[in-house]
């Protein structure tokens, strides 16, 4: 029997979309269609079928490890599709995740990648997969940024791309601390068939102007009864970008990449299938307009195995195994000096993950996961210097290895009540090789040499209420981990030079979260507040002396710079960050006689702050270093509904940015993000609040089938060529930019 408190929220979660139509004379999709379009029923019918698609047509396969409605799921889900990919340019994949999102911001340091940030995390404390698999090391990437891991992808192999907001360590271990961000890859676009071959082609082009960037994507697919495939090569330049406002060129900020991937999938038994995937990445001469000095090599190889079984056995339903290995290079040549450096990281990882319905409404998912790190240094700043001659290493050799266990139980309690749990356990072990190439600085190699473990538990719990067939309540408590790894020699950072430290305990934040989310045809909606613990934060550098002195001549001029005092890792402070997302879509037709179904409208909103406690070393509480500035993006979009395979649409964006001065107080005057020239520490400061104006931009963009098999797609962005600075980047955002892309399929 229901109770009156239910019956009222019930009868809530109507006034939405009623409300809607009373303003404009209809409260029921129905009436709007068959009103657009009196003289046509079967139009009508279609324009609401279409409707109803757009709002049923997503799956995650991230969030929970199986394949799941994100409306049903007590998290907050981000799900970019391969058109959205498209949409941003195809030259830059991870742009496209904060086009739409206004709580997935990014810094940008170069034109060929940015460095996502999400809930005042980024770097090492998100972690990016590729198909499930990693795409982080153990250890990270470039520490707090990391751009040059997110540019060993190439964009035109990306199906779509998933995003679990939060802490995710249940599932996936370390580093997922702020995020998962996971990238499935394009498979064949044929399914096997019933006899014979059958083999396609699908051939692009792109362009964008700021940059002169150009590129060419070649894809052949095929399927055979048992067999199908997809094999794809690409191939972009880019040029240095421009500033907006008559800025001139952002110089050095070009760059080039080679890339081909393949996908394979044998069809073993009616439900059993093995999937290989290939992935070679090369990216040359990649310029970071910060460090002018500096040219880059970017090189990513990978393969993946998937044996995929869903016809069941006494032990799972269904069930996956995976092996995976990864090799990732990169090489520095230091123009000013003549030196060249080389970082290679080496990763295996393996796993067994298999799903059981226990009846009772339980659906239990249970894991177990390996990987092996090993490399020149736990981060990617740090290199073996092959020249000049004797080498030398930055760091000893470092090898890491992850065994962890998990188990996740999907529990539909009653018919408005469902449950999902999870727990994990994580057994760490990092060793290090001193050979006679490392040679520090300062002090005896043989400190740094290290055999150390750790382990942590996480886990998490989140409910879903069902106020009505259309709305859902949630809420959630996540524990994520990022265990990072020693620091060895001397590093010099932004902030100054950093000594070495031990093996520390693990980052951890406990999240909690609450939020609604909506869904009626035409409407749909999400919202969330989250309020992250962080116990343990090592985000903090605080000033120290080292073998007695406070400072290291880092580059030889025989004068303290701003960045070479020395700096320590400041452990055992806590942190908290807090903040709001919301994101609305809506189809006005559905409530209004009077518009027409082309048009649709959508934003996105996000507001977040956060800060590190006071500790002994930093008396005073300050703010958290990778939070982003309030934000709301909104789109109106018009699509030819009436003449669907015209694929046509137009859309217009606006991108509205709060200033931001939220920075700790020992990057301030360091960091160059803030520096009117970032090429330039001891160029005037951007404002004298210390921080980033607040700006709006605005961006077009356009498509059209020109026939069956032929598509073409056009934009403008920074549609007024502003001048204006991302928070967090070191360099001025580009100017205005024409995007066109052609695509032939055959």
């Amino acid at each position: 029997m229901q109770t009156r408190t239910h019956r009222r929220l019930r009868a809530a979660t109507l006034l939405a979309p009623a409300a809607l139509g009373m303003l404009c004379g209809s409260a029921f999709a129905q009436d709007t269609a068959q009103g657009a379009a009196q003289d046509d029923g079967e139009l009508a019918a279609a324009v609401e079928e279409t409707i109803g698609e757009v709002v049923e047509g997503e799956i995650t396969v991230t969030a929970t490890r199986t394949r799941r409605d994100p409306f049903e799921l007590p998290r907050t889900v981000t799900i970019v599709g391969k058109d959205d990919v498209d949409q941003s340019g195809s030259f830059v994949a991870f742009r496209a995740l904060s086009r739409k999102n206004a709580g997935i911001w990014y810094d940008e340091r170069t034109s060929t990648t940015v460095d996502p940030m999400i809930r005042g995390f980024a770097g090492f404390n998100l972690l990016a997969l590729v198909d499930g698999n990693t795409l982080s090391t153990l250890w990270g990437e470039g520490g707090f940024g990391a751009d040059d891991m997110y540019g060993k992808l190439d964009p035109e192999m990306i199906e779509r791309i998933e995003v679990v907001h939060g802490p995710a360590s249940a599932l996936y271990g370390s580093n997922a601390l702020g995020a998962v961000i996971n990238v499935i890859t394009r498979t064949s676009r044929f399914d096997y068939t019933e006899e014979g071959t059958e083999i396609g082609w699908r051939v692009k082009g792109t362009y964008g102007s700021n940059a002169s960037a150009g590129g060419v994507r070649v894809e052949n697919h095929g399927a055979t009864p048992n067999f199908k495939w997809m094999l794809g090569a690409s191939a972009r330049d880019w040029d240095d970008m421009e500033g907006g406002s008559g800025q001139g060129d952002l110089s050095p900020t070009d760059g080039r990449e080679r890339n081909w991937d393949f996908s394979g999938e044998v069809r073993l038994a009616p439900r059993q299938e093995l999937r290989l995937t290939i992935q070679d990445v090369d990216r040359e001469d990649i310029k970071r307009y910060y460090r002018p000095t500096q040219n880059n090599r970017n090189e990513r190889q990978a393969i993946a195995g998937f044996l995929r079984d869903d016809s069941g056995n006494d032990i799972f339903d269904s069930m996956e195994a995976r092996l995976y290995w990864q090799k990732k290079r990169d090489t520095r040549w230091f123009e000013d000096t003549g030196a060249k450096g080389v970082a290679t990281t080496e990763t295996w990882q393996g796993g067994l993950t298999g799903t059981r319905d226990l009846g009772s409404g339980h659906v239990l998912t249970t894991g177990l996961s390996f990987e092996r790190d090993e490399g020149d240094s736990p981060d990617d700043e740090q290199f073996t210097f092959v020249k000049p001659r004797p080498k030398r290493r930055d760091a000893p050799l470092s090898t890491w290895l992850d065994y962890g266990v998990f188990a996740e139980d999907e529990w539909q309690m009653t018919e408005d009540w469902s449950l999902i749990g999870a727990v994990r356990y994580d057994y760490m072990d990092f060793s290090t090789r001193v050979d006679r190439s490392y040679v520090p600085a300062v002090g005896n190699p043989q400190d740094d040499a290290i055999d150390d473990s750790q382990s942590a538990w996480t886990g998490g719990l989140g409910a879903t209420y069902k106020a009505s067939e259309s709305v859902r309540l949630w809420g959630n408590w996540a524990r994520g981990f990022r265990q990072s790894a020693p620091n060895f020699g001397l590093r010099q950072l932004g902030d100054g030079i950093l000594i070495p430290n031990e093996l520390l305990d693990p980052t951890e934040s406990d999240n909690f979260e609450v939020g609604v989310k909506g869904r009626w045809p035409g409407l749909q909606f999400d919202v969330a507040y989250y309020h992250s613990l962080i116990d343990n934060w090592q985000g903090d550098l605080a000033p120290t002396t080292y073998k007695g002195n406070s400072w290291f001549d880092f580059n030889g001029n025989g004068q303290r710079d701003a960045n070479e005092s020395y700096v320590t890792q400041v452990e055992g402070s806590d942190a908290h960050v807090r903040g709001v997302e919301a994101n609305v879509s809506l189809q006005p037709s559905a409530y209004c006689n009077d518009i027409s179904p082309v048009w649709s409208t959508w934003a996105s909103f996000a507001w977040n702050t956060g800060s590190s406690d006071a500790t002994r070393e930093n008396p005073q509480s300050e703010p958290l270093r990778h939070t982003q500035p309030t934000r709301l993006i909104v789109g109106a979009r018009w699509d030819d509904v009436y003449n669907p395979e015209s694929g046509r649409y137009i859309e217009f964006v606006a991108d509205m940015v709060e200033r931001y001065d939220d920075i700790p107080s020992n990057r301030r005057l360091t960091d160059l993000a803030w520096r009117r020239d970032a090429q330039d520490g001891t160029s005037p400061l951007l404002r004298d609040y210390v921080g980033t104006p607040g700006y709006t931009i605005f961006h077009l963009y356009a498509g059209m089938n020109l026939s069956e098999n032929v598509r073409v797609q056009v934009g403008v962005e920074n549609l007024f060529d502003k001048k204006y600075r991302v928070a967090h980047s070191r360099m001025d955002a580009p100017g205005v930019n024409f995007l066109a892309s052609l695509e032939i399929t055959f």
